[in-house]
């Protein structure tokens, strides 16, 4: 286990990383993708060993997007993370001369507690995105991701990232709570929401903020148009892949009731809980009345009619005419809501996760009206100015020409 003094020193690490230039950060995020190429066979197979999964599966699901995830960082993490500049266009009046930006900065040591179904991709693309954002990172594998976790992290050493940067804890429950002890500055869940309740008890006192990426209950929605043929493929696909340990694996089912005897025929008893629905309003308010809101897919053969029933999924994730594929994308953010979790990791959302916005604001010249005692006039130029601006031209006018009733 690592040390209180040892943490100190990781701190110090930190700092010195956070200080480079994001640019030169992402410098070694290029040899690393080069690494994960070189060891992509080695990665795949620690991963899917320990699952007792063909290498191939591990390959194509994590291997493959982990690279990619990299990828989007070194294309896009420096415009992510660059200062926002405020120009005169929506500065108040009173403000002239005030120049204002926002800068993200890094959070410190982000503790990330990987899951056992997607050992590799999940907390890998965690960690990488807390290092590129100028952060150290404490990793706790879960279940069986030592070996691959290891691996991993020798990559990163090798592509130029500093060995003080990263500290693997073991397996254990035990771990999480030495970790946690540590007071890390934000803490990184992915696993079973029984387990995220717990762990977040722990980051109460003193207060710790968190990124929980917990259980899934996902919901397919088939309506009168869909392509069943296809939609019982991806039926089939996303419950065989990994073995079905996925936490975006659907095991809820809304079918049109004018296509219910075909579906049923085609899936036979590997999909039992059919529940039919006669529109769309329906199959929204079915689908929303679980406790879980991570993913949801549609299948329909009219995108605009699924596009507008997409938007009344209260759910992180919506999937039309395909299922899983948006955790293959490392552009989009990924994250769920209510009983799954909260907060964002992958794309620019997940980046952003892991830094802290400071406001800097720079004044020039003497001009100060705020430092002046409000005289009466003053106040009728305030009055008057507020009005304007937020009346309108027109109403402001019609307001001080409006004849004057008779008494």
């Amino acid at each position: 286990m690592i040390l209180p003094e040892q943490i100190a020193e990781m701190r110090i690490a930190q700092q010195k990383w956070a200080a480079r230039p994001v640019r030169q950060r992402l410098e070694c995020l290029q040899k690393l993708r080069a690494e994960i190429g070189r060891n992509a066979e080695k990665l795949a197979a620690s991963s899917a060993n320990a699952r007792s999964r063909p290498m191939a599966e591990s390959l194509t699901a994590e291997v493959l997007p982990l690279a990619e995830a990299c990828r989007f960082l070194e294309r896009n993490a420096a415009r992510i993370l660059s200062p926002v500049r405020f120009g005169k266009r929506g500065r108040p009046l009173w403000l002239t001369g005030v120049r204002s930006e926002v800068v993200r900065d890094p959070l410190g040591i982000v503790l990330v507690i990987g899951p056992g179904n997607y050992p590799l991709l999940l907390p890998g693309v965690q960690m990488i995105q807390a290092l590129i954002a100028g952060n150290a990172v404490l990793l706790k594998p879960g279940t069986g991701g030592t070996e691959c976790a290891r691996l991993l992290i020798a990559s990163i050493i090798a592509a130029g990232f500093d060995a003080s940067l990263i500290h693997l804890f073991p397996e254990s429950v035990d771990s999480v709570r030495y970790a946690i002890r540590l007071l890390p500055d934000k803490v990184i869940f992915t696993g079973s929401a029984e387990v995220g309740k717990k762990i977040a008890a722990m980051l109460v006192d003193p207060p710790i903020p968190a990124i929980m990426e917990l259980s899934g209950c996902d919901g397919v929605i088939l309506r009168a148009d869909a392509d069943i043929e296809l939609a019982v493929k991806a039926l089939k696909f996303a419950t065989a892949l990994n073995a079905g340990n996925t936490c975006m694996v659907p095991q809820r089912l809304f079918v049109h009731r004018s296509i219910l005897t075909d579906m049923e025929k085609l899936l036979g008893e590997s999909f039992p809980p059919l529940t039919p629905f006669e529109d769309d309003q329906e199959a929204a308010a079915l689908l929303n009345d679980c406790t879980f809101a991570l993913g949801a897919s549609i299948f329909s053969r009219d995108e605009s009619a699924a596009r507008i029933l997409a938007g009344k999924l209260q759910t992180g994730l919506v999937t039309i005419n395909d299922i899983i594929v948006s955790s293959a994308d490392a552009r989009l953010p990924f994250g769920g809501r209510r009983g799954s979790g909260y907060g964002s990791t992958r794309g620019s959302e997940g980046l952003l996760e892991l830094t802290q916005p400071k406001s800097i604001t720079v004044s020039s010249g003497r001009f100060r009206p705020a430092y002046q005692p409000l005289t009466p006039i003053m106040v009728r130029v305030i009055l008057g100015y507020t009005r304007l601006t937020h009346m309108g031209f027109r109403p402001y006018f019609t307001s001080i020409f409006k004849p004057q009733k008779r008494s």
